[in-house]
Protein backbone atom coordinates (compact mmCIF):
# COMPACT_ATOMS: atom_id res chain seq x y z
CA UNK A 1 0.00 0.00 0.00
CA UNK A 2 1.14 3.62 -1.07
CA UNK A 3 1.13 6.38 1.53
CA UNK A 4 -0.22 9.75 0.56
CA UNK A 5 1.55 12.01 2.69
CA UNK A 6 -1.15 14.30 1.42
CA UNK A 7 -3.64 13.05 3.25
CA UNK A 8 -4.53 13.94 7.30
CA UNK A 9 -6.73 11.63 9.28
CA UNK A 10 -8.37 13.52 12.22
CA UNK A 11 -9.44 11.56 15.36
CA UNK A 12 -12.56 12.02 16.98
CA UNK A 13 -11.19 13.37 19.95
CA UNK A 14 -9.64 16.28 18.44
CA UNK A 15 -13.35 17.09 17.02
CA UNK A 16 -14.83 16.88 20.57
CA UNK A 17 -12.04 19.07 22.07
CA UNK A 18 -12.70 21.81 19.29
CA UNK A 19 -16.63 22.11 20.34
CA UNK A 20 -15.24 21.74 23.99
CA UNK A 21 -13.06 24.86 23.66
CA UNK A 22 -10.09 22.79 24.34
CA UNK A 23 -7.03 25.24 22.83
CA UNK A 24 -4.67 22.71 21.89
CA UNK A 25 -7.52 20.74 19.35
CA UNK A 26 -8.40 24.50 18.30
CA UNK A 27 -4.97 25.38 17.74
CA UNK A 28 -4.27 21.89 16.42
CA UNK A 29 -7.45 22.13 13.36
CA UNK A 30 -6.64 25.91 12.57
CA UNK A 31 -2.86 24.71 11.66
CA UNK A 32 -4.17 21.88 9.74
CA UNK A 33 -6.99 24.32 8.07
CA UNK A 34 -3.87 26.70 7.07
CA UNK A 35 -1.71 23.71 5.32
CA UNK A 36 -2.01 23.76 1.35
CA UNK A 37 -2.49 20.15 -0.39
CA UNK A 38 -3.99 18.99 2.42
CA UNK A 39 -6.79 16.68 2.25
CA UNK A 40 -8.48 16.33 5.77
CA UNK A 41 -10.62 13.14 6.86
CA UNK A 42 -12.90 12.14 9.81
CA UNK A 43 -14.84 8.86 10.00
CA UNK A 44 -18.62 8.92 9.29
CA UNK A 45 -18.72 7.25 13.04
CA UNK A 46 -17.00 10.82 14.04
CA UNK A 47 -20.13 12.44 13.29
CA UNK A 48 -22.30 9.40 15.21
CA UNK A 49 -20.08 9.88 18.02
CA UNK A 50 -20.16 13.97 17.99
CA UNK A 51 -23.43 14.13 17.89
CA UNK A 52 -23.97 11.45 20.81
CA UNK A 53 -21.41 13.40 22.70
CA UNK A 54 -23.10 17.03 22.79
CA UNK A 55 -26.42 15.96 21.93
CA UNK A 56 -27.84 17.45 25.49
CA UNK A 57 -25.44 20.72 25.10
CA UNK A 58 -26.75 21.56 21.81
CA UNK A 59 -29.72 22.66 20.07
CA UNK A 60 -31.04 20.31 17.09
CA UNK A 61 -30.44 23.55 14.62
CA UNK A 62 -27.03 23.95 15.68
CA UNK A 63 -26.22 20.15 15.78
CA UNK A 64 -27.15 20.32 11.93
CA UNK A 65 -25.12 23.85 11.20
CA UNK A 66 -22.38 22.08 13.27
CA UNK A 67 -22.65 18.49 11.02
CA UNK A 68 -23.19 20.95 7.31
CA UNK A 69 -19.47 22.88 8.40
CA UNK A 70 -17.53 19.68 8.68
CA UNK A 71 -19.10 18.53 5.13
CA UNK A 72 -17.23 21.98 4.36
CA UNK A 73 -14.34 20.76 5.62
CA UNK A 74 -13.24 17.21 5.81
CA UNK A 75 -13.53 14.49 3.13
CA UNK A 76 -16.03 11.54 5.26
CA UNK A 77 -14.48 8.17 5.05
CA UNK A 78 -17.72 5.36 5.11
CA UNK A 79 -17.17 2.24 7.37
Amino acid sequence: MKLNSNCIFIDTNVLNGVYLNKTVDVECLKYLFSLKGKKLFISSLSIGQLVAFFHKKFTNDKMKTIIRYLFTKFTIMKY
